[in-house]
């Protein structure tokens, strides 16, 4: 649609059918909005990102990690407009996953992203990093939920994030 408030509301709407859905529907659901980012039609891909996000982080495990192994290959070899989608992607994951699915790895997995983007050549990306970083910390300190997940995430990111950090 070309009516922002209509994207908006589609994505919310198909959150709410996520329950109803079966496995293979959702990852089917997360495969075609992750293609859909590769539209690189900007206008309408960037409301994608929260909506995947949400997604990928209803998916049993195989497939959560499937698409995550997808997500890093995009990374790598993505355009710049794609890396900040992708980007955003992962910083919706680390909000909607629930805390206990964040322990172990992943979370180290997603962190690396995010910090991969502080570390690039690229200025456009090194921002959408730091923008990504700080929106996860922002909706993790409104939260205020006590489930642990600001102390995971800071854990993993501070002293990679104070290394990187130039004058």
């Amino acid at each position: 649609s070309r009516v922002e408030g209509t994207r908006f509301h589609a994505g919310r709407c198909l959150l709410q059918l996520l329950p109803l859905l079966s496995t293979p529907q959702r990852n089917d659901l997360m495969v075609e909005l992750l293609r859909s980012l590769q539209l690189d039609a900007e206008a309408i891909t960037r409301y994608i990102p929260r909506f995947l996000g949400a997604v990928l982080a209803s998916l049993p495990d195989q497939e959560f990690l499937e698409g995550l192994d997808d997500i890093e290959d995009h990374v790598r070899r993505g355009t710049e407009a794609l890396h900040r989608l992708l980007l955003q992607t992962m910083s919706w994951v680390v909000v909607s996953l629930e805390v206990e699915r964040l322990e172990g790895g992943v979370l180290r997995r997603l962190a690396a992203m995010l910090l991969g983007a502080v570390a690039e050549t690229r200025a456009s990306t090194v921002h959408e990093g730091y923008a990504q970083i700080a929106m996860v910390l922002e909706r993790m300190t409104r939260r205020q939920s006590g489930d642990g997940r600001l102390s995971l995430f800071l854990r993993i990111v501070t002293k990679s994030l104070l290394s990187l950090v130039t004058h």
